[in-house]
């Protein structure tokens, strides 16, 4: 994967160093009903996370989207399938637009059966599934 010059680093040090330099610019300007979501690898988001803690955000969410791109070109070890989404807020009054960017189910049989169970609403039930045009609006993905 070829990589621009500002995504190559030294060393993984060099990376945290400049990734919490921008996260601790970003916090000032988040709202008090602010949301914030990193994407990057599970290992870096270990890191991230402890970090965003530690500044008084408040964890919310660890999202893993499956994104299989095969098994890559490493020929040492496996590729990663997913990317890791680290979602915090700035306090408890964050806003989340949970109707807009959960996706009503086509299959006439899962319907049928979210009906059956009462947990139907609106022709959705209460799974999460990120509608790309929204995510993308909101920079989720």
């Amino acid at each position: 994967m070829k990589k621009t010059k500002w995504d190559i680093f030294k060393s993984h040090k060099d990376f945290l160093y400049f990734t919490f330099k921008w996260i601790d610019a970003l916090i000032p300007t988040l709202k008090e009903t602010g949301s914030l979501y990193i994407f990057n690898t599970p290992f870096n988001c270990a890191y991230i996370l402890q970090f965003l803690v530690d500044k008084g955000l408040i964890f919310q969410n660890w999202v893993t989207w499956d994104k299989r791109d095969g098994l890559g070109t490493s020929k040492t070890k496996y590729s990663n399938g997913q990317e890791s989404i680290l979602f915090f807020t700035k306090s408890e009054k964050h806003i989340f637009n949970y109707d807009e960017i959960r996706v009503p189910y086509e299959s006439t049989e899962r319907i049928e059966h979210a009906s059956k169970k009462g947990i139907l609403k609106n022709g959705k039930d209460g799974s999460l599934m990120i509608k790309e045009d929204y995510a993308a609006k909101s920079g989720i993905l």
